[in-house]
């Protein structure tokens, strides 16, 4: 009988005393996938760093086994990683190089293997080969984790939410590589809060509730699609304008324009919603309208207040606690603790920032923006990290502030987000251009 490629039985992981995944036992083979799901903060990505032996670097603690073809191994990440290769959510966490290149490069050269340029080009990193990685999207930084996770030769391969800023363009490039990897017996770990992108591959399944299995097994369908149209009610937009732009000109430093001449205004009780491909500069558009950035030529007015909330919500916060941070030391109003009980936020008011999964910290993010009630909405992929139902209380959130007289723009690539927006536009070349 053939040996599983990677087996593990965690008995308990977590932070500080607190049980976050226990009584887990997984195994997979050669050229298989384990898709790991569940809600937001049930220990997906802990069970993800666990395995990687890197939860007790991250001030945590382990109790299990970790057993690679059948030996037993150390849950110390030098050690592991000679094994597994572990691509985080966020992944501007994973890269250490200066630029593209010396990331890419460096990374191969650890793990014995040459750097090969064509490759980037396959991976559509070639053009930005040169540019420091600080300067990059989400998209193109996920995309530099992938082509050095599978251009590796590690026996295992951890995904955490793979698609979370990637294009469908993106996505098929992902695949082809997958493939490629998998034919090779690669064992390949996904954490997806959308089981239904591995339908095609028929994957083991593994479901966590609060820490623990409540499903182990062969893939199983039937999880109802979110109907966004079904939670939109019906509103009339203003003739007010919030926000205007005026042929906006941007560029860094030494680079093209990233922006040409941008047109855009937001209404009253109107959602807009940008998509594009990876690195055509909708964060940058984002800044741009918030006042983050200056346009290097024409303008933008806003008329009203304006946050915006970027992809990384570590950088939106400005307190230790979610407490802290919603509720900005004062007195919980009645529409405070609303919202709190929409996103599910209630057992996690006291417990650090630094401490929540990805998913949990971008609601207390979106929770503290939609407490302190806002004229205008600059929301960049908000849907990141995010399960069904957490989804479904954005959206009627979003669409209930519209409905009090604010206006929304939101940046994404989801598909669970067709249906929401008064308007749709696309960026590419610079130049916005009108879906509907």
């Amino acid at each position: 009988m053939q040996r599983k490629v990677l087996e593990a039985r965690i008995y308990r992981a977590g932070y500080k005393g607190s049980f976050i995944i226990q009584n887990i036992s997984l195994s997979i083979g050669a050229g298989e996938i384990l898709l790991v799901t569940g809600r937001s903060g049930s220990g997906k990505s802990t069970l993800l760093k666990s395995i990687a032996g890197l939860i007790e670097i991250d001030g945590g603690f382990f109790d299990g086994v970790i057993a690679i073809k059948g030996q037993k191994i150390s849950p110390n990440p030098l050690v592991l990683s000679k094994s597994i290769f572990y691509v985080p959510q966020e992944p501007w966490y994973g890269i250490v190089g200066y630029t593209v290149q010396t990331d890419y490069c460096h990374t191969l050269s650890v793990y014995g293997k040459h750097c090969k340029l064509e490759l980037l080009e396959a991976y559509g990193l070639l053009s930005i080969a040169n540019r420091v990685v600080y300067g990059i999207s989400a998209g193109e930084s996920q995309r530099l984790l992938w082509a050095e996770a599978l251009e590796t030769d590690t026996l295992v391969i951890l995904f955490d939410e793979p698609y979370t800023y990637i294009d469908l363009e993106g996505r098929a490039v992902f695949k082809k590589y997958l493939e490629k990897a998998l034919s090779t017996g690669r064992a390949v770990v996904v954490v997806d809060h959308m089981p239904e992108n591995w339908e095609d591959y028929e994957p083991y399944m593994l479901v966590l509730d609060r820490g623990k299995p409540s499903y182990y097994g062969r893939f199983r369908s039937g999880v109802k699609a979110l109907d966004i149209r079904s939670l939109r009610r019906e509103r009339a937009t203003s003739l007010d304008v919030l926000l205007e732009a005026e042929n906006v000109w941007f560029s860094y430093h030494g680079h093209d324009p990233v922006l040409r001449g941008v047109d855009l205004s937001l209404r009253r009780r109107e959602i807009i919603g940008i998509v594009g491909r990876n690195g055509t500069g909708k964060t940058t558009l984002l800044k741009v309208l918030a006042g983050v950035y200056n346009a290097r030529r024409g303008r933008v007015r806003r008329r009203g207040s304006t946050v915006y909330v970027p992809e990384n919500p570590l950088l939106y916060f400005s307190h230790p606690l979610p407490r802290e941070e919603i509720f900005a030391a004062e007195k919980p109003s009645e529409k405070a603790l609303r919202i709190v009980r929409a996103f599910d936020l209630e057992h996690l008011l006291d417990k650090p920032l630094a401490k929540l999964s990805s998913g949990e910290r971008r609601r207390v993010a979106l929770a503290s923006a939609l407490v302190r009630g806002y004229s205008i909405y600059l929301l960049d992929e908000p849907t990141g990290g995010l399960d069904r139902y957490t989804v479904e209380s954005l959206v009627e959130a979003i669409a209930f502030i519209a409905e009090t007289g604010s206006g929304v723009i939101v940046a994404h690539h989801d598909p669970r987000l067709t249906g929401l927006f008064d308007a749709e536009y696309k960026l590419e070349g610079g130049s916005l251009q009108c879906i509907y």
